[in-house]
């Protein structure tokens, strides 16, 4: 029975107990709050006075094996804050809280998915890190007049709030605060608002416009970034930073007016915003960052403020649209890339300010016309206008002292470049890489034309003296209207320079008024448009010194009555007499040998036309509506007759021709050369017993035919021949009326015919000679009592000019070899019978017959070639050095080290060597690459500490030359100190396709490591031996978060270090303003 009784007393306590523990699972206390779960409608009620505590972590939480299950919030008047992670992943749906709370802690409604609306009284002053992140049903939410900061991601990923209001007490938005909130399409900034914080609204990519508030000063590094639907902007004017990337990638921005006070945009701070076109600067902007405007590829023009001094690397790399830009007075660099592929900008002005031209600043700036480069410029950097290929002239201040590799590589467009060195500076070849220099015309200062002759590189290129006026003065007399061009040295001819237009006239400003031009002797030519538009001109002196008449060159001289050509002009430009509506005669010199299109187009007034005996072709519409042209004499050298070329001369009477068989007569059936003309009113005199031919030629057949009388003739051409010690053959050209007969008085001379009639041609071969001293023959033609001689000379095969070698300089390694290739400039000059080699040290490098060169001992030694025939000589200089000074290793930011080698230049090659770096250090492979310009053409593979690079391709060697080949990258252990470190390549192993090769050797270096994100005014933040440590400059707050974001610990610490062992892993540390990520091993 007692047994019995105890039993049923036992199980009643248990079943006291368990209702007594279940309902201690409901309620309870934190700190002076109470708190009670109802199970039925899921309310968590919380009441009492004072400050909810901080939960570090979920066990801290006293209803938090009800997370799942809460739904309703509700917090009584007198509590005073939200403790840090109170509701973090709570499945909760609405909150109640009361006009108490000052204060929502850290992750205190994080991950409350469920969580569609809520009310933030206006008590509240602050809201924590991370307060609502997650919170994606979350599609209100009404911030109070009390708040001043929105903390750090507070509402970031809430990808359901669609709108929100910031209260005017609010004056910073935290760092990621609305980062993620894909579905907020509009925010009302407040006026207190000071700051927009780093990625504040990021990837809010249904944001189309924002009107940021007056009192705004700064927005943070990618505040905006990703806004892809962002279509306008409204900036305050009290703005005075742009942080990097803050508008990244905001495709959908067409224009942005940037505010008065702005000085700084950052980096890549409107980094791919494509549908950007227009920008305004304000004058108070003093820096542009690196890739602020990079791919903004819809931007037509911009202007840059006098205040800007600086355009950083990559300003506007790939500014595809960018067709003009005006540069500020105050600009002293254009950085790296500036304008990389701006491919359809067309001209720029680089002002006097600018000092350095950065590297591939212009680089493949495809349809830059025309560049003007500043006289306080002192530097050109590598591949700064990289194939700019339509770039046709150049200006080098002589304030230049360094060009780079390749700065005009690939610009095939240029076509003059002018410089103004006394002592011309010392480039490379590869300057001006692709380019023949030959082709291209270098201007120097007055006097110094042999100077720059005798100097490397420049030589090559076709040299001129010249000013600003090609040499040529001239002078405007306003008292008779007179324009007077001069040559100062008319015993050195010079050409007048050519002009795009008439509107680029020197004497422009005179244009309208000048009446009378005389042109000295020593003149060569008339420059395209340099007269064109002068509609007041009357007269024109010109001298026989002139050879061109240019494009349009007279075009639109209204007033111009007749003109003499002087004998030795060959040339007329197209238009070149267009419109000139008083010429009334013109004499043409026989030197002509065509007459360009539409040459005579309109000459109204002009009556009679003599055209030469070496014209071959009259062009296109050439005397057009010359309609008071009454007779026209063709020579029998006449071959082509362009469409439309007498069209509408309608006063045509007479035309005379010299053609004798119908092969010859021009063709001109489907042409309209005669157009809107009556043939059968106009005579055609034809050569004596030739009118039958005419009459069964297509259209000639309608005029009028007339044979001229028989006249006795006979002419030879040419009156010269000469041949080269090869021999060969060559034509003379006869014209007779009648027959002729030909001899020669030299037996070893062969003529292919000795007699014919009327025009033909006989050839002429002469046999190879090898003789040294040159030959003569006469041939003579008869016809009749007519007589014609040509003088034959043939000379032996001459010595070079010059001679030159594939180097001239060579850097080898002790004990390599290289050997260099003569070639003989003219190409067909006489270096056969040998060359001779000296070295001027053979204790250097010695040279054998071939050209072999063997360094053997470090120094120099120059290494002369000298042409048997001709005495002509040139030499390479030689350097010697032992093998590892011929590699070099540079250290860069970030532990990068730079690998480069004195190398052919396109020569194939295998490379490979081991990495000795110090303890603590190692190899990074996924950061290891090659050199740009070789990426598409070698593999690298890194195993361990042993890097290799191979070949894809095969291609030739070329000029030696200093190469990047590798970028290499290291990584330092956790803790290591920083400052300068001992290292070494081993092993290195160098074999090219040409050149010489390494083999084995050792290349010490030493390099810097920078702790960064260490030690900051005192503070520092570090991870060593499992542990966290820290040196504290002032007592702080630290806060210790997992990787994913959950709050581990937080401590209050004092000055001073501190130790603080942590279990394995990633771990982001915030000390007061400072975030600092550490890898606990």
């Amino acid at each position: 029975m007692k047994k019995k009784m105890f039993t049923l007393w036992m199980t009643g306590l248990f079943l006291l107990l368990t209702t007594l523990g279940a309902a201690a699972q409901n309620s309870g206390t934190t700190g002076p709050l109470n708190w009670n779960y109802d199970s039925g409608t899921k309310t968590l009620a919380i009441t009492g006075t004072g400050a909810m505590p901080d939960f570090n972590n979920a066990s801290e939480i006293p209803w938090h094996s009800l997370q799942s299950k809460i739904q309703t919030v509700t917090i009584g008047d007198g509590v005073t804050s939200v403790g840090n992670n109170a509701f973090s992943d709570c499945a909760l749906t609405s909150v109640t809280l009361p006009n108490s709370l000052t204060a929502i802690g850290d992750h205190a409604f994080k991950g409350c998915s469920g969580l569609t609306s809520i009310t933030i009284p206006n008590s509240v002053t602050t809201i924590g890190e991370w307060a609502f992140k997650g919170c994606s049903g979350l599609t209100s939410i009404t911030l109070p007049n009390s708040l001043t900061a929105i903390g750090q991601s507070a509402l970031s990923g809430c990808t359901g709030l669609t709108s929100i209001t910031i209260p005017n007490s609010v004056t910073t938005i935290g760092e990621w605060a609305f980062f993620g909130c894909s579905g907020l399409k509009s925010i009302t900034f407040p006026n207190s608002l000071t700051a927009i914080g780093e990625s504040a609204f990021y990837g809010c990519g249904a944001l189309t416009s924002i009107t940021l508030p007056d009192a705004l000063t700064t927005i943070g590094e990618s505040a905006f970034k990703g806004c892809s639907g962002l279509k306008s902007i409204t900036f305050p004017n009290s703005l005075t930073t742009i942080g990097e990337s803050a508008f990244y990638d905001c495709g959908a921005l067409t224009s942005i007016t940037l505010p008065d006070a702005l000085t700084t945009i950052g980096r890549s701070a409107f980094y791919g915003c494509s549908g950007l076109k227009s920008i305004t600067f304000p004058n108070s902007l003093t820096t542009i960052g690196e890739s602020a405007f990079y791919n903004c590829g819809s931007l037509t023009s911009i202007t840059i403020p006098n205040s800007v001094t600086t355009i950083g690397r990559s300003a506007f790399y790939g500014c595809s649209g960018l067709k003009s830009i005006t540069l500020p007075d105050g600009l002293t660099t254009i950085e790296e890339r500036a304008f990389y592929n701006c491919g359809v900008l067309t001209s720029i002005t680089i002002p006097n300010s600018v000092a350095t031209i950065g590297e591939s600043a212009f680089y493949g700036c495809s349809g830059l016309k025309s560049i003007t480069l500043p006289d306080g410029l002192t530097t050109i950097e590598e591949r700064a206008f990289y194939n700019c290929g339509v770039l046709t002239s150049i200006t080098i201040p002589n304030s230049v002292a360094t060009i780079g590799e390749s700065a005009f590589y690939g610009c095939g467009a240029l076509k003059d470049v002018t410089v103004a060195w006394d002592t011309p500076i010392d480039i490379q070849r590869d300057v001006f890489r692709e380019l023949t220099l030959s082709g291209i015309r270098l201007h120097v200062p007055a006097g110094k034309k042999t100077v720059y002759e005798a100097k490397d590189v420049w030589k090559e290129f076709n040299i001129v003296e010249d000013d600003d006026f090609g040499g040529l003065q001239w002078n405007y007399d306003a008292a008779t209207k007179t324009l007077t061009i001069t040559n100062p040295t008319p015993d050195t001819p010079k050409p007048m320079p050519n002009f795009a237009t008439p509107n680029d006239q020197l004497w422009g400003a005179f244009q309208k008024e000048i009446q009378k031009i005389t042109i000295g002797d020593g003149v060569t030519s008339v420059g395209d448009f340099a007269f064109s538009g002068c509609d007041a001109l009357k007269s024109i002196t010109l001298p026989k010194s002139v050879t061109t008449i240019g494009q349009s060159a007279f075009s639109g001289c209204w007033d111009l009555r007749s003109l003499t050509l002087p004998d030795g002009v060959n040339t007329i430009g197209e238009k070149a007499f267009y419109d000139c509506l008083e010429l009334t005669s013109i004499t043409i010199p026989k030197s002509v040998t065509a007459i360009g299109q539409e040459t005579f187009h309109y000459c109204v007034s002009l009556t009679s036309l003599t055209l030469p005996d070496a014209l071959t072709a009259i062009g296109k519409k050439a005397f057009y509506s010359c309609n008071a042209l009454t007779s026209v004499t063709f020579p029998k050298s006449i071959t082509t007759i362009g469409e439309n070329a007498f069209d509408g001369c309608t006063a045509l009477k007479d035309l005379t021709v010299a053609w004798k068989d119908n092969a010859s007569i021009p063709d001109i059936g489907s042409k309209d050369v005669f157009k809107y003309l009556t043939p059968q009113n106009i005579k055609l005199h034809v050569p004596a017993g030739k009118k039958a031919v005419y009459e069964a030629k297509d259209v000639w057949k309608e005029f009028q035919i007339v044979e001229l009388p028989l006249i006795p003739a006979l002419s030879v051409t040419p009156k010269t021949l000469s041949f080269v010690d090869a021999g060969g053959t060559k034509p003379i050209t006869v014209n007779a009326n009648g027959a002729w007969t030909a001899r020669c008085d030299a037996s070893w001379l062969t003529l292919s015919a000795l007699s014919g009639t009327d025009d033909g041609t006989i050839t002429v071969t002469a046999p190879i000679y090898e003789d040294e001293q040159p030959r003569t023959a006469k041939i003579i033609f008869t016809s009749n009592a007519l007589k014609e001689t040509v003088t034959v000379t043939q000379n032996p095969k001459p010595g070079p000019d010059f001679v030159a070698l594939d180097y001239t300089e060579l850097t080898l390694p002790v004990g390599a070899s290289q050997r260099l290739v003569v070639t003989a400039y003219p190409k067909d000059a006489d270096i056969n019978r040998d060359v001779k080699w000296y070295s001027s040290n053979n204790d250097i490098a010695t040279v054998s017959r071939d050209g072999t060169v063997t360094a053997l001992a470090p120094g120099r030694a120059d290494i002369t070639v000298v042409a048997n025939v001709g005495g002509q000589q040139t030499a390479c200089r030689v350097r010697v050095v032992p093998a590892e000074q011929m590699v070099s290793v540079t250290p860069g930011g970030d532990n990068t080290l730079r690998l480069a080698l004195v190398a052919p230049s396109d020569a194939d090659f295998t490379l490979s060597f081991d990495v000795d770096l110090p303890e603590g250090f190692a190899l990074d492979a996924k950061k290891t690459a090659p050199d740009a310009s070789l990426a598409a053409g070698y593999a690298v593979t890194v195993t361990g500490k042993r890097v290799e690079m191979k070949p894809n391709g095969l291609r030739s060697g070329g000029t030696m030359e200093k190469r990047n080949l590798l970028t290499l990258a290291c990584t330092a252990a956790p803790g290591t100190s920083k400052g300068s470190y001992k290292a070494a390549l081993r092993n290195l192993t160098f074999t090219p396709t040409a050149g010489y090769a390494l083999q084995n050797i050792t290349v010490p270096f030493t390099f810097t490591h920078t702790v960064a994100n260490q030690t900051i005014d005192g503070l520092r933040v570090y991870a060593a031996d499992g542990a966290l440590r820290l040196t504290l400059p002032k007592a702080e707050t630290v806060h210790i978060y997992n990787v994913v974001g959950s709050l581990v610990r937080t401590m209050n610490a004092s000055a001073g270090d501190h130790v603080l062992p942590l279990s394995a892993g990633v771990y982001v540390v915030r000390v007061g303003e400072r975030v600092t990520k550490i890898l606990i091993k």
